[in-house]
């Protein structure tokens, strides 16, 4: 399920025992804003709101149960399957 960190902590919150949060990152700020760009998907405007909203949930991966850096997609992969 992909979820943001607000429903992250509301799902935990109601199903402690039941839920485990992955909170994935990217490798480093300057890479993230260019995947975002080379989507070609969203304008300029929504490019920096996600990457503001973004930023704000950086500062709440603490909260969750894993974290994985999307930097190397086999790498990030079998870390998600170490954790099932």
């Amino acid at each position: 399920m992909d979820i943001d960190v607000q429903g992250a902590k509301i799902i935990k919150e109601k199903l402690p025992d039941k839920i485990v949060t992955i909170f994935i990152l990217p490798p480093n700020e300057k890479e993230w804003e260019k995947r975002l760009r080379g989507r070609g998907t969203d304008s300029e405007e929504n490019i920096l709101k996600r990457i503001q909203n973004g930023k704000l949930e950086l500062e709440r991966q603490n909260e969750f149960d894993y974290k994985i850096v999307n930097d190397n997609l086999d790498r990030a992969l079998a870390e998600l399957e170490n954790i099932f």
